[in-house]
């Protein structure tokens, strides 16, 4: 039984990661549900016993990529032995390697922002990046407040609204990156975080 449920998560999950290409090369609506089936070598019906639709697939595919930056940016954060800053900086790096490996797919970004917009999952993407963008803003206002109880930040420093603005900034700078190839996303990220810290620092 154990090693049956094993296989039905890989195969659940070698489908998003298709899908995952997919969309990003095609867009949504470009999408077929029969070619993300054969590319990951499966018949198009055994797509449907995963995901009833295309809409839950690619909702996968959003949750799915989240989850996995969220991850690694909750194991890095926690680093022993850094100071407050050092896991600001350490934020920071997560976020420049996560856009720099999932650079071919950010076009998928857009997609997500699309359908929170305007699309029949409107509701549905919403309410996930609500959450995402609230669990991403207490991390970093944790980091914060953690530097304020040290004595290492000043203690009139919001960490809420420091979270809200660096979080907001990392959304901004990695769609200029993707516009712009020659963007330097990784000095421009660090001299902006830098400015953040020493207006922090007592």
């Amino acid at each position: 039984m154990a090693e049956k449920s094993i296989k039905h998560k890989q195969k659940k999950q070698l489908i998003i990661e298709t899908a995952a290409s997919e969309f990003a090369r095609k867009g949504f609506y470009g999408t077929v549900m029969g070619d993300i089936a054969k590319l990951a070598g499966i018949g198009k019906g055994t797509i449907y016993e995963y995901f009833p639709g295309k809409e839950d697939l690619f909702f996968s595919v959003f949750e799915w990529m989240n989850e996995e930056m969220k991850a690694a940016a909750r194991v890095s954060i926690e680093a022993l032995g850094e100071t407050a800053a050092g896991r600001l900086r350490i934020f920071n790096r997560v976020f420049v390697k996560a856009f720099n490996e999932l650079k071919d797919m950010y076009t998928l970004t857009l997609e997500f922002w699309s359908a929170a917009a305007a699309s029949p999952m409107r509701e549905r993407f919403q309410a996930a990046f609500r959450r995402i963008y609230s669990e991403f803003r207490e991390m970093v206002a944790a980091i914060i407040d953690e530097g304020i109880k040290s004595g290492e930040f000043r203690s009139d420093a919001d960490p809420w609204k420091l979270a809200a603005a660096l979080v907001g900034t990392c959304d901004a700078l990695g769609l200029q990156a993707w516009f712009e190839a020659d963007f330097e996303l990784e000095g421009v990220s660090r001299e902006f975080l830098e400015t953040v810290i020493r207006g922090l620092q007592k």
